[in-house]
């Protein structure tokens, strides 16, 4: 059964599609299929051929993650939506999946998770929270 646009829009990214947006998001402007693919390597040790990744672009351009033009004989990507936009609603989302909307228990959740919190962070979080009163 054929999905709508929206439907396709509403999808979230699957992990590698995720590794691949993360690499369209940080590059400073927009980026060749070559240079993902060096990224990728470089960044999550990942190396995919060429038609691999062109498979992943084109999911993201189906599901209105990226849009694509040529210049030449190179195809360039660019991000259609916002990285922090994505961050929030994923965060939402995960939180309301798993913790009931309990801001409380989701991060403890992520704190209890063996991830690698720094004293900078905790710093930003605690900003974070305080600025909430202003």
């Amino acid at each position: 059964m054929k999905r709508t646009p929206e439907e396709m829009m509403e999808d979230r990214l699957t992990r590698r599609e995720a590794m691949v947006m993360r690499c369209i998001w940080n590059y400073n402007g927009d980026i060749p299929s070559i240079e993902i693919q060096r990224q990728l390597n470089e960044d999550f040790g990942l190396f995919f051929e060429r038609t691999t990744i062109a498979t992943y672009l084109l999911h993201l351009q189906q599901k209105g993650f990226i849009d694509r033009y040529k210049k030449g004989q190179v195809y360039y990507y660019r991000p259609l939506k916002d990285k922090e936009q994505y961050v929030k609603n994923e965060a939402r989302k995960s939180a309301e999946m798993w913790q009931g909307q309990s801001l409380p228990d989701f991060v403890a959740a992520f704190i209890n998770s063996g991830a690698q919190i720094t004293e900078e962070d905790k710093q930003k979080v605690k900003d974070l929270i305080e600025g909430m009163d202003k």
